[in-house]
């Protein structure tokens, strides 16, 4: 059976919505609200380590925190809505980190995602980093 065009719409409104969140709770050092937004099992592969479940992710991102503010700026978001239920998307993010009262461009990466509707709202349930360098 085929989704139909607003079931669709409707799960990439709240796909895009959590992905939004991530960001901003991420740059507001939100731990609780940035650990909500993941599925209890869910993982994260950093590209240097795989974390699991929502205790790790909340230990991980204490440990990637630093005390200059960050600012995730998220683009290129793609979904396909697979059901109601379940959806894979990528999208890519420029990091920012604050210092002296500037910005500097701290990396490019593009997350690879799997998303999962649970007790009604989307949460991920995995992410993988990787990470993008200009070539040459």
């Amino acid at each position: 059976m085929s989704l139909e065009l607003l079931d669709k719409l409707v799960a990439e409104r709240g796909i895009r919505s959590l992905v939004s969140r991530y960001a901003q709770h991420a740059d507001d050092n939100d731990y609780d609200g940035w650990v909500a937004l993941f599925a209890d099992d869910a993982s994260l592969d950093t590209g240097r380590e795989q974390v699991t479940g929502v205790a790790g992710l909340r230990t991980w991102l204490h440990s990637v925190q630093s005390d200059n503010p960050m600012r995730h700026l998220v683009s290129d978001v793609d979904i396909a809505v697979e059901s109601l239920t379940a959806a894979p998307g990528v999208m890519d993010l420029l990091l920012l980190a604050g210092s002296e009262g500037r910005w500097a461009v701290l990396g490019t990466m593009r997350y690879i995602d799997r998303y999962v509707r649970v007790d009604g709202e989307w949460r991920f349930s995995a992410r993988a980093i990787e990470l993008r360098r200009p070539p040459g």
